[in-house]
């Protein structure tokens, strides 16, 4: 198992298309980073922890990102459905806030279970598994 923060450098520096670093010890938040060919990025069962950061879902070349099982938090960020991108999983984490209503056209979207839970009224009830959402009027 591979431990210590995300390894960013690693992947642009040698221009990976597909990163498989699911089931590891990796820890920490993820680091923002600049454009790169990575087109499936998989961060599934491990430790990291902060928030999703915008970067990652503009990439115009990422297609799927897989943060599933780690203790993120926050909001999803907007989605800029003009790229290619074709799912994200992010379930059992501590996301929360407005759930990006972009995230429902995704061929494969999966943000249910753990703590996760978005604000109110849900765009749709089977959108990305979430069923349960919480109410923000008092």
């Amino acid at each position: 198992q591979l431990t210590g923060g995300f390894p960013s450098f690693n992947l642009f520096y040698y221009q990976f298309t597909t990163a498989y670093l699911n089931n590891n010890l990796f820890s920490g938040p993820l680091d923002p980073f600049s454009p790169s060919p990575i087109q499936y990025l998989y961060l599934s069962h491990n430790k990291i922890t902060g928030t999703i950061p915008s970067s990652f879902l503009s990439l115009y070349t990422l297609r799927v990102l897989a943060v599933d099982f780690n203790q993120l938090e926050g909001t999803v960020p907007s989605l800029n459905t003009s790229y290619r991108f074709e799912g994200i999983y992010a379930q059992n984490n501590s996301l929360s806030g407005p759930f990006p209503t972009g995230l429902c056209s995704l061929p494969s979207c999966n943000l249910s279970g753990g703590n996760n839970i978005f604000d109110c009224p849900l765009p749709n009830p089977e959108c990305c598994n979430v069923d349960t959402c919480k109410s923000t009027v008092f």
